[in-house]
């Protein structure tokens, strides 16, 4: 049992991570017992190099490791964790939005400095005309 949220959105990393910034971090795998609420976006390539064809690999986003529900408890420090690992040389923008399972628990998390940040959502009523 547990709370469950749905997590959608995508946070860009430019420029996009090379290959070795980000091989031996974990951050691209799926599936585990303790699965990532997040991973990297990651794209592979074939080019034609002087030796033959290679691959080329690279991350360029942070989103949801599944599109189903999951349990976010460690959501915000997941994506700190990636921000502070590949925040020199690169700039991350956009943001990940959250739903829970209880009416009204909508939030995001966006990057503002290179700092994570949860904003929390607000729901106003507009005001009823009066006659």
């Amino acid at each position: 049992m547990g709370y469950y949220s749905r997590i959608t959105g995508v946070i860009t990393i430019a420029p996009s991570l090379k290959w070795s910034e980000y091989k031996d971090k974990g951050l691209t795998e799926t599936g585990a017992p303790d699965w990532p609420s997040v991973v990297l976006r990651t794209h592979e390539e074939e080019r034609d190099g002087e030796g033959g064809v290679m691959f080329v690999r690279w991350a360029d986003g942070i989103i949801p490791a599944t599109d189903e529900s999951v349990k976010a408890y460690d959501l915000e420090a997941e994506v700190r964790a990636i921000v502070t690992t590949f925040r020199a040389g690169h700039t991350f923008t956009g943001y990940l939005e959250i739903s829970g399972e209880s009416q009204g628990d909508l939030w995001r998390l966006r990057i503002r400095n290179g700092r994570v940040v949860r904003v929390v959502s607000l729901v106003t009523w507009p005001e009823e005309a009066t006659s």
